[in-house]
């Protein structure tokens, strides 16, 4: 079995979900990075930036970029964690009547599409997970031999 070839199908099939969402974020007037952190705060509010983020595969800075805007916009509002550097992001009234309808209604396509698995999608989200994990694990482990080789740029 060809892995690399494997590999090449699997990330195009993921560069399509991407497109997906970027599409349906682009017939809303929104940025993907906005759809994604509107979706952190549906699943999750309040909640800190760090958790938007490590949620939604995206930068700090581009999270803490797209909540100034939705503050500027009246969507939410911000308050102190359990210190004064922490700043917990809560969906304001004005927020969820925006957000709300978005969300549920991308929700529901995305649980047509996974009816649409009949019962193989318990299958499909347990296979799913554990290769995210094995992923997760092998890219730490090479980035953590690299660091301790005294630079990530070395090749082996």
């Amino acid at each position: 079995m060809n892995f690399r070839n494997k590999m090449l199908e699997l990330n195009g099939y993921f560069g399509t979900i991407s497109a997906a969402y970027s599409e349906y974020a682009r017939a809303k007037s929104i940025s993907f990075n906005k759809l994604m952190v509107y979706y952190a705060l549906f699943m999750s509010s309040p909640c800190k930036q760090k958790q938007i983020a490590d949620w939604c595969g995206i930068t700090k800075q581009t999270v803490h970029v797209v909540i100034k805007d939705m503050l500027n916009e009246g969507f939410v509002t911000l308050s102190h964690g359990k210190n004064k550097k922490e700043k917990l992001v809560t969906i304001s009234e004005k927020g969820k009547k925006v957000i709300f309808p978005i969300i549920e209604e991308l929700l529901e396509k995305e649980v047509t599409s996974l009816k649409q698995f009949g019962e193989d999608i318990d299958v499909f989200i347990k296979n799913v997970g554990l290769f995210s994990e094995m992923l997760e694990k092998n890219l730490l482990e090479r980035n953590k031999k690299l660091q301790s080789n005294g630079s990530i740029l070395k090749r082996k």
